[in-house]
């Protein structure tokens, strides 16, 4: 299970993952998400959750470790996307 905490929401991601955006799609959340549509800001995130959870897994051990570094690139992509 990961918790990530952004824009006053708690973010809980366990069991299934969104399924993949199609390239075109993927493409229209990221414009969205530049614009500061906060629904596109997270879909986004959430269809990335796992691969950033296997990363931080592959790099950390604990789960308190790897659930800090995903809460802190949430934290990160959702500022970077309200400054754009």
């Amino acid at each position: 299970m990961v918790i990530a905490y952004w824009s006053n929401t708690t973010i809980t991601v366990e069991g299934e993952f969104p399924e993949q955006l199609p390239e075109d799609k993927e493409q229209e959340y990221i414009k969205l998400a530049k614009k500061g549509d906060v629904n596109a800001i997270e879909r986004i995130l959430l269809e990335n959750m796992q691969s950033m959870y296997r990363v931080a897994y592959g790099i950390l051990r604990t789960e308190e470790e790897i659930s800090d570094a995903v809460s802190n690139t949430v934290v990160i992509v959702s500022m970077v996307f309200s400054t754009m």
